[in-house]
Order: C-alpha cells, then structure tokens, then sequence
C-alpha cells in the first residue's frame, strides 16, 4: 500500500512545475490589456460595416490588382505597401471586411507590442507603464485607425516599433542583445520607417525626426562608428520609400494631398479633440462632423455618462487645453534627455518636437492642407506615452496622481463611448449594408432594376456591397447624379437633401441617432 502522500510521476512533475511558477504581475497585465486592446479591435473589424474611404480604397486599387496599385497614385488614397498587402489577403480570405481589415490587424497587434516596449525603456515605475498601455490600447481614436482597411495601422505599428528599437538601443532594456548594438538598431528602425512612409507618406516626417535626433542629439547611442550607424539610419528608410514610390513622383500635383484645414487654431484645436475623443457636431453634407454646426454632442453616441459631466466639458476648452498639456509634457521629456540615463526621453520629446515644422511646412510646400483630425493620428500615438513618461519623471506620490488623474480623464471616456459598430469619422457609413438589406426585402419579386438616391459620398460604399450581396438588379448612379429627386429609394441625411421636396416618398426605415432616413417612393420609377 502506498503512502498517503506520494503522487504519480506525472502529477508530482506537474506539481513542481507548478510551484516553480514565477509569474510577473506586470507581464501579466500587459497580456491581459494587449489581448483586450485586440479582441476589441477584432470585434470592431467584424461588426462595422465598410467605410466610405476602404470601400473606395477597395473598388479604385486592391480590386485592381498589384500592377495598378504600384503604379497608380492619382489620389493619396491610395496607400500603397497597405494596399498591396490587402490584395494578397484577398486573394487567400476573400473580400469581405474582416479580410480586407486582417493587414489593419495586423498592425494593430504590432503597435500594441511596440508600445508596450516604448513604455518599458521610457517608464520606470510599473504602475505607470500599465495605465499607458492601457491607454494605447482603449483609445478610441486609436481602435478606429488600427482597424480601418486603410494604411494607418501598419505605419503606427511600424513607426512604433521604430522609435522603440531606437530608444532601446544602447540600453539593457532590450531582450536581444544584438538589438542593442546601435548599428543593428538603427538599420531595423529606418526599415521599419521606411516600410511605414510606404504605407502612408505622412509618417515620413515622424521618421526623419526620429532619426535625426537619435543621431545628432543622442549620438546614435554614443556608437564607435558614427559613419556606419548614420548610413544604417538612412539608407533602409531612403531605398524602401524610393521604390515604393517611383511612380508616384510624376503623379503628384498640388492637389493630390487635400484633406486637412487652413487654420492654424483649427489644426490644433482639432488635436486636443482627437486626443480627448471629445463628443463632435452633427454629420454635413459630406459626411464629417460638422464643427460649425453648434452642437457640442455626437448625436450618433451620446455616451453614458451624466448630463452634469458633458455640460461641464462643453464649457471648458479642453480642445485647446490637451495640445498644451502635450507641449508641457513633451518639454519635461526634452529636460530629461539632457541628464544621465534620459536619452529615450530626450529621444520621444525631440521625435515630437522636431516632427512638427516638417509636417506643417512640407504640407504646405505640396499645397496641402494642414493637419486636421485623421493627419494627425501618426503622432497621435506617441502622445499618451509622451504623457506617461512625463508623469512618472515626478517623485512616487505625485506620479501616480499624475498617471492615475491621466488614466482617468484618457480612459473613462474612451470607454463610455466606445463603439464597435461606428466609426467616428464615418458614423452614417454604417447604414449602407443594412438599408440595401431593407431594399431587397422591399423590392417586388421581379423588379431587375431599384434605383436608389443617396449623398455622393457614399457612392463607393453602395458599389461595394452591391458586388458583396450580388445585388445585380440595384441601380447605382455615380457622383452627383444620385441626388437627383425621381429614384425608387433615398437614403436622406440630414445636409445632402431637403425632405421637403419628397412628399410622395414614404419613411422605410429609420436611423434617428445617425439622423438617415430611408424612403421609397409611392410609386416605383425603375431608374
């Protein structure tokens, strides 16, 4: 008879495997929230519906093929490395939206790690470096362009891990030892810039001024061989984006980059809303949040908290106050640089600092606009660990008010108004593949041909779907022809047509928090 206390091999194997467990409390929340950051951001990718921008970036490149994308830059929409990405998953997983996003993902899971690398060489307490993560990894911003089927999420991703490999180096918080050789760094970091200026040119300047500063200001890491470190630096970055785009150079006009504002105080004040993910004006007639519309509210996601909370931020000019607290925050980083032990502070301050004249003047330069919400999200993912880093340069106790108080006003938010099935740009976008669904229940048996009227801009969404659903007997009027008044059925926001001149139109179906109506007509027209 065997003693009470002995155990089979097998179990006493497990057991002292079990006891030799030292798990890390901190590696485990950086789990915990980077699984969380992705399953969001996988949910989002399956239950939103295609937007008007990857609709028209699907229709006018990916389904084309790669010898177009390659040679086609007629609109800056076209976000090339991205996009060729795209086509090949296409290709494997077919074309509905979760495919067309799984290169977004992608990114996404990349700058979600490179940030939780970032925050490790720039944070020292843990604490801290967690509410930063989480905070990269909530954003709602932030979700909205790492799931979009655009080229946003790999270039943050790749700028991310970028800057990382270039604070690291030189450190002992770099887990492979031949990454903190500087020569090595610098050549991974430029690859990475370049594949991201490949992706979408606006993450040029960030690049450059990353480099230029771990050069010039950091020594490159104090490296024995300068020369073999600035061509590391430079020539990846230089090669991929050259080939990327080489037939883009005689296609780019003045007017190729038009999205932006002409304000100055527009520019920046449209910082601090995406940062804050503050609730924005009504959708206009081209479909963005109408700043100037004087309400204060996202009718589309009013959010839930109360009443008191949202009067008492319409009052105050969090808008302006955000890019300031950035700049402070920015300058605490720069002050540190300049002391033992601070290079990678130094390093994200001057990345900031010195990738703003380029951005506004090369914008400027091309006849562009200046930076307005989507143009600024490449630097708007360097901000929150911007923020952290400068919290915890204060003493113990006032480190963790400062990154409790930043966790907080970042964070609540963000999950208060956290929405898997919109996006904040392109909140009306998501009616498409619901009211044609309505229109095909509607329609008569034998109809081969439904018109349907809609604000232009979502043209290239209804020729999506059109194609997805095999819809063969909808018809789809391009540009500005759909606003004409005789079709079968309207899709009617509230800025691209007056109700009133529909009276013999009838309401199908209603989106009252989007503010779209869909009609059909009292009698059918059949185009």
């Amino acid at each position: 008879m065997q003693p009470r206390d002995e155990r089979p091999a097998e179990l006493e194997r497990l057991y002292r495997a079990v006891r030799g467990w030292n798990v890390n409390p901190e590696r485990l929340g950086v789990f915990v929230i980077v699984a969380t950051g992705l399953l969001a951001a996988l949910l989002k990718a399956w239950l939103a519906p295609l937007t008007v921008d990857e609709a028209w970036t699907f229709n006018a490149w990916i389904a084309r093929g790669p010898a177009h994308i390659w040679t086609d830059y007629s609109q800056a929409n076209n976000h090339i490395l991205h996009n060729l990405a795209a086509w090949c998953v296409t290709r494997v997983c077919g074309t509905s939206p979760l495919a067309l996003r799984l290169p977004a993902l992608l990114g996404r899971a990349l700058f979600l790690a490179a940030g939780a690398g970032l925050l490790r060489v720039l944070v020292r307490r843990p604490l801290v470096r967690l509410a930063g993560l989480l905070t990269l990894a909530l954003h709602p911003y932030l979700l909205d362009f790492g799931v979009l089927a655009r080229g946003y999420a790999p270039a943050m991703g790749l700028l991310t891990a970028g800057v990382y490999l270039l604070a690291a180096a030189g450190t002992t918080a770099g887990r492979c030892a031949c990454l903190r050789r500087p020569v090595v760094a610098a050549g991974l970091a430029s690859l990475c810039f370049g594949l991201a200026a490949g992706c979408v040119p606006l993450a040029a300047p960030p690049a450059a001024a990353a480099l230029a500063a771990w050069i010039v200001f950091y020594g490159g890491a104090a490296p024995r061989r300068p020369v073999w470190v600035t061509a590391a630096a430079a020539l990846p970055a230089v090669l991929v984006t050259a080939l990327t785009y080489r037939h883009a150079a005689a296609q780019v006009t003045r007017s190729t980059f038009y999205f932006g504002t002409v304000s100055v105080a527009e520019s920046v004040a449209s910082l601090g809303r995406i940062l804050l993910y503050l609730p924005q004006g009504r959708v206009d007639a081209d479909g963005y949040p109408d700043f100037g519309s004087g309400v204060f509210f996202h009718p589309w996601d009013p959010g839930r908290l109360s009443d008191f909370v949202y009067a008492a931020a319409a009052q105050a000019p969090w808008a302006w106050l955000a890019p300031l607290v950035c700049l402070a925050a920015v300058l605490v980083l720069l002050a540190a640089g300049r002391r033992r032990g601070g290079a990678a502070q130094g390093l994200l301050a001057a990345t900031l600092l010195f990738a703003l004249p380029p951005l506004f003047l090369g914008l400027t330069f091309f006849g562009a606009r200046l930076p307005w919400n989507r143009t600024w999200v490449l630097l708007l993912c360097f901000f929150p660990p911007a923020l952290f880093a400068a919290a915890d340069r204060a003493g113990p106790v006032m480190a963790g008010v400062l990154a409790g108080g930043l966790a907080v006003v970042l964070n609540l938010n963000a999950l208060d108004r956290l929405d898997l099935h919109t996006f904040w740009e392109w909140p009306d976008n998501a009616v498409v593949p619901g009211a044609l669904h309505t229109i095909a229940m509607e329609r008569e048996a034998g109809d081969t041909d439904v018109s349907v009227g809609y604000p232009p801009y979502l043209n290239a969404c209804l020729l999506y779907y059109r194609e997805r659903f095999d819809y063969g007997w909808l018809r789809v009027a391009p540009g500005a022809a759909a606003t004409k008044p005789v079709w079968d059925y309207i899709i009617l926001n509230r800025g691209n047509m007056a109700a009133e001149r529909y009276e013999v139109y009838r309401s199908v179906r209603t989106y009252p928090a989007l503010e779209v109506t869909l009609l059909r007509h009292a009698q059918p027209q059949g185009g």
